[in-house]
């Protein structure tokens, strides 16, 4: 510990009083007077910058910073001694040091006015920041290459859902049109046949979806929209969508119970997705003569819960702790229940995202109970939601003519939808395997409605919809997007560029044909 300089008997007093605790202060501790010489340097302030205290004392404190930053320090200092108060710097700013060898060192400094007697002096405390700024560059290059990997494994996932989203096309589409087909029905074993391809390639898409749910939840890209909603009316809508699954496992879906005109704050589309996910669950593993049901209920003033119960082969306490494990089925991989073992897992989150929570209760043999829980909400009153049966049969006297252009550069994809359209007698297909074929087509008749393929070999659909919409002439013709690209901004980009729908691949038949019968609905009404 040394102070030195003529008439600075203070500063000495002070060093000696407070010998022991500057010994022993873990920064550096530098005093400068009011011409800013140094007065007082510790043992720490020798060791950090590799001066010894008689080298220091009575210089200038801009000896201790680097030559370039010199200027701007005395400058400071200057600004510091008119208004002096406690104050940290070097936190959010690239402060240094200079050690004796020459090389700079990022510091943080703690500045404090001193008054001793007459004299005022600043008292600084230093401290060398390059080990946990070595730490930090690393954690924020660790974090980047993280984000790099989600941002390369989103795009693969992305990718590869759009790549076998187009062969499931031509499995799912051509096996619900051989099913659909009156006029040559399939013999009972063929059908049975198609009817397990089917199974299976529906299985390898639902696959798919709970990939890129996965994938878009870890990296943040999947959002919800909550609102207030009538948890009772998509209660029944998940039901209607299990029943057929129901009846093919032989279980018996009750119809919803308990208070079913309660509302709760959630997401439409997420809280169906959760549901359906819960009783499918429920259904598939159960036994055949076993219930499902679904119940709904108040949890005090604040909340709602969405009970799924059943009567199938239930968890032990073991299989209970893993349930909520990506990709582990608890045992369910060694039977002959299909799965990922990441259903749940989405269910979970998902519930979470919309404010809420999803529990589980089981006894091995006995059944599973798993309870939604949500945010309650006061009723809305909304028009009713117009229920979509069947699609029309083909032939009916009262379909309206339509002129349908398909845009699409797959001609296994045109195949497809030319014998979905055929149960559409009255309608006329025309294909146009580019954008600017179409817009050739377009040209020279203006179709009733499109039907655009999302990647064309030459432009994009939106590209080509937006070259049309730049001529008066054959701009505002109805559109509906098909695409094998199922990403939520994708659909949002379609919707925002004007097109009615927005249908992805595997194409549901009869969901196509019902999209298109209340577009025609609209385009070409029947007198």
């Amino acid at each position: 510990m040394s102070t030195s300089g003529p008439g600075d008997a203070d500063i000495e007093l002070f060093a000696e009083r407070y010998r022991d605790l500057l010994a022993a202060m873990p920064d550096a501790i530098v005093v400068v007077n009011e011409t800013g010489s140094i007065v007082l340097f510790n043992d720490e302030a020798e060791r950090l910058f590799g001066m010894p205290a008689a080298r220091v004392l009575g210089q200038s404190v801009e000896a201790l910073v680097p030559s370039p930053l010199r200027e701007a320090h005395q400058a400071h200092r200057g600004r510091y001694a008119a208004a002096p108060q406690r104050r940290s710097m070097g936190a959010h700013r690239a402060l240094h040091g200079l050690h004796a060898d020459g090389h700079r060192f990022p510091v943080e400094v703690s500045l404090s006015p001193l008054r001793i007697g007459t004299r005022s002096f600043t008292i600084s405390a230093i401290r060398d920041v390059s080990e946990r700024m070595r730490h930090q560059q690393a954690l924020e290059a660790a974090q980047a290459a993280a984000e790099r990997a989600s941002a390369a494994k989103t795009q693969f996932l992305s990718r590869m859902s759009h790549e076998l989203r187009t062969p499931l096309n031509a499995v799912l589409g051509f096996t619900q049109l051989m099913q659909l087909d009156d006029r040559h029905p399939l013999p009972a074993p063929q059908r049975e046949q198609v009817h397990h391809v089917e199974r299976a390639g529906r299985h390898l898409l639902a696959m798919i979806n709970d990939l890129l749910d996965v994938s878009r939840i870890e990296s943040g890209a999947l959002s919800v929209s909550l609102e207030p909603l009538d948890v009772g009316e998509v209660a029944a809508e998940a039901l209607a969508m299990t029943s057929t699954q129901a009846r093919e496992f032989g279980v018996l879906l009750l119809p919803a119970a308990g208070d079913t005109t309660l509302h709760a704050h959630a997401d439409r589309v997420r809280l169906r997705q959760v549901l359906i996910n819960l009783l499918s669950n429920a259904v598939k593993y159960n036994h055949r003569g076993g219930r499902v049901e679904l119940a709904i209920r108040a949890e005090g003033r604040d909340e709602v819960a969405v009970a799924v119960a059943d009567t199938g082969i239930g968890m032990n306490e073991q299989q209970l702790a893993q349930l909520f494990q990506p990709f582990n089925r608890v045992g369910a991989e060694r039977g002959p229940v299909e799965g990922t073992g990441i259903g749940l897992v989405i269910a979970r989150r998902l519930a979470e995202m919309m404010g809420g929570r999803l529990e589980v209760a089981s006894h091995s043999g006995v059944g599973s109970v798993f309870t939604l829980t949500l945010r309650a909400a006061a009723a809305v009153h909304a028009p009713a939601r117009a229920e979509r049966g069947e699609p029309v049969a083909a032939g009916t006297a009262d379909a309206a003519s339509l002129d349908v252009l398909y845009v699409e550069d797959n001609t296994i994809n045109v195949e497809i939808i030319a014998a979905a359209l055929r149960l559409r007698p009255a309608w006329r297909l025309r294909h146009a395997a580019s954008g600017a074929e179409a817009i050739a087509q377009v040209q020279r008749a203006r179709p009733d409605l499109l039907l655009v393929d999302m990647h064309l070999g030459d432009m994009t659909g939106l590209e080509m919809v937006a070259s049309l919409e730049r001529h008066p002439a054959l701009a505002g013709i109805t559109r509906v997007a098909i695409s094998a690209d199922a990403l939520p901004r994708k659909v949002r980009q379609a919707l925002d560029a004007g097109f009615e729908r927005y249908l992805t691949k595997p194409l549901d038949v009869k969901a196509l044909l019902r999209c298109l019968d209340d577009v025609a609905a609209r385009v070409r009404p029947v007198a």
